[in-house]
């Protein structure tokens, strides 16, 4: 019976009524479901009863199974709302019902949830100021990293409504990135300048922000402060003349580019360039030296066609469809019966028997399947970059640019997916660059170098950190896969991840190049190939290095394949095989 904004019974008890109303209810209730029916303004029971800031009536609903996840309003959960009235026992009730009842990875999906203006219910409680609530979140693994639909953050949100430091020295403690721009190109520093907030700028100088960094409106933090005569402006200028005299030999960077996904990816992926490399540029003006070295690409999520050649079979004819109501967790799934079993953890990372040396094909749920895609733990991949990750100019210039992860993470997690333009073989003959291909097989390849993700920028080493896996989830075209990079081992903050290129990619580049990975059992020395073979002479970290050591001014010598020196060359592709990648030849130029 509708009775309370075309409601039930319980979101007029929710309002005002009393516990005893509510038990004697949902005792009475015909079925279980009555407790997620939404009302006229799309808010179920539990969200009144938050509202309404009665805890009693709360635990009875958490109890009796209410679904906490559901959005109603503006996008937004029960978590938002009483971060937003600031109800610490509340969200505290909230948090650990949920948490007790799903899994890490579904738990960690509903205290990040956003809105429909991208707010994170961390963001609603720092931009009023609930500090205990912003602490419990980030305790319980809330990410304050992620961005709204204007890419701000929680600390953006912080430093423009907040006067006192408590919520913000909490952030900061908890290691957030005092650099992300938003769509204006400001950051958290010049938020804090426009408002002549002289404490707020020195813990934000003091966690690292950037003081040279530029708005859209080509202005610095300092060029925000209103009063060039402040406290502010004396503080911030000060730090700025500090920073002029560092010293030649002290390692700093500058931002390339706030986000190289421009917004596509969850978290921003900022461009960093070393400044002591970045001033020893003679003769060449900042901008020139961001225009040289940073290429030219477009950043998309997913592969492109850009040809009428490639057809990839999309049929739901041809593909296994599951309708599985216990979140694809048993061996009865269609879709992880194709793959021989779920690989997936309740975590989302690989399972402990996954064999990284033979990876197996993996085949996720997909959109035509029954199953519930919130709670399904077949899907990891299609959700996308998850791990913050930064490219970076390597402190070894002969790298070029590198991927490193800024947090953790963990063996058998998704890092990144290898996209760019699904080419044919013959169209890939014609293209003179090779460097960015990943061979498909079946007669077709990826190219990023011209449309590409993160994963493009992922370097080459003996003792790789990630491997790819073949993964498919919007169709089960067997000719094209999707290239899942997953980790073989646990990745420590601020480590290059890279993987290994393989065998036969080094039959052809160790003609002309030696892999420079300095690491101990690198399995490339410096000297050329001899008969065909690889020289087998023992190999010091001090000769051997990483494979974008290319220097050469002849166009028909091979280049480094995934990496960000460009040299025309003979085509040649990293490949996938039952174990690492390999190169497939095609033969173009000859060497």
């Amino acid at each position: 019976m509708r009775e309370f904004f075309n409601g039930t019974c319980l979101h007029l008890v929710a309002h005002f009524g009393t516990l005893q109303m509510a038990y004697l209810l949902l005792c009475k209730a015909a079925t279980p479901d009555v407790i997620n029916i939404l009302d006229r303004e799309l808010r179920t029971a539990v969200m009144c009863a938050v509202k309404e800031e009665k805890c009693d009536l709360v635990n009875l609903f958490a109890q009796s199974r209410a679904d906490l996840a559901i959005k109603g309003p503006d996008g937004r959960t029960v978590l938002h709302i009483a971060a937003q009235t600031g109800n610490l026992e509340i969200t505290q009730l909230l948090v650990f019902s949920y948490k007790a009842s799903k899994n890490i990875s579904n738990f960690l999906s509903f205290i990040n949830a956003q809105d429909d203006g991208g707010w994170t219910a961390m963001v609603w409680a720092a931009e009023l100021g609930h500090t205990g609530i912003v602490s419990l979140l980030l305790q319980q693994g809330a990410d304050p990293n992620i961005c709204d639909n204007d890419n701000n953050t929680v600390l953006h949100w912080a430093a423009l409504h907040n006067n006192d430091l408590d919520t913000i020295t909490i952030l900061l403690q908890a290691g957030i990135n005092c650099n992300i721009q938003n769509i204006e190109g400001e950051t958290p520093l010049h938020i804090a300048c426009h408002h002549s907030s002289t404490r707020l700028c020195i813990a934000l100088i003091a966690n690292g922000a950037d003081l040279l960094l530029r708005n859209r409106s080509d202005e610095l933090p300092y060029d925000c402060i209103p009063n060039e005569d402040s406290e502010c402006a004396r503080t911030v200028g000060f730090n700025m003349q500090m920073r002029a005299f560092h010293p030649r030999d002290f390692q700093r960077t500058r931002i390339v580019c706030g986000d190289i996904s421009n917004g596509r990816e969850l978290r921003p992926i900022q461009a960093l360039r070393n400044d002591i490399n970045f001033e020893g540029s003679e003769g060449v003006s900042a901008d020139e030296s961001d225009q040289i070295m940073w290429p030219d690409f477009r950043y998309i999520t997913d592969t492109i066609i850009l040809q009428n050649s490639v057809q990839i079979d999309k049929r739901v004819s041809q593909m296994r469809i599951c309708t599985c109501m216990d979140g694809c967790s048993t061996d009865q799934c269609q879709c992880t019966g194709a793959s021989v079993q779920c690989w997936y953890t309740a975590e989302g990372r690989l399972c402990s028997d996954f064999n990284y040396d033979d990876p197996a094909l993996i085949f996720e749920c997909n959109d035509v399947c029954g199953c519930n895609k919130l709670s399904c733990k077949n899907r990891v991949v299609q959700n996308g970059v998850r791990i913050p990750l930064q490219v970076i100019e390597c402190e070894d210039s002969f790298k070029g640019w590198g991927v490193r992860s800024l947090i953790p993470v963990p063996k058998g997690s998704f890092v990144a997916g290898y996209v760019g333009e699904i080419l044919t073989d013959l169209e890939a003959d014609r293209r003179m660059d090779d460097s960015y291909f990943f061979d498909l097989g079946h007669n077709h390849c990826i190219d990023a170098n011209y449309y590409g993700n993160v994963s493009r920028f992922f370097n080459h080493s003996c003792e790789p950190n990630i491997i790819p896996v073949r993964v498919f989830y919007e169709h089960q075209d067997y000719r094209f896969p999707k290239i899942a990079f997953f980790t073989c081992r646990e990745i420590e903050a601020g480590e290059e991840i890279c993987f290994d290129y393989g065998d036969k990619f080094w039959l052809v580049k160790n003609r002309y190049f030696s892999c420079k990975c300095l690491t101990p059992s690198c399995r490339y020395s410096h000297k050329p190939l001899e008969n065909g073979e690889l020289a087998t002479d023992s190999v010091t970290a001090s000769n051997v290095g990483n494979i974008n050591d290319v220097t050469t001014n002849n166009s028909a010598t091979p280049t480094a394949v995934v990496s960000s020196t460009l040299v025309n060359s003979a085509a040649t592709t990293v490949t996938m095989t039952t174990s690492t990648p390999v190169i497939h030849l095609v033969d173009q130029t000859q060497p």
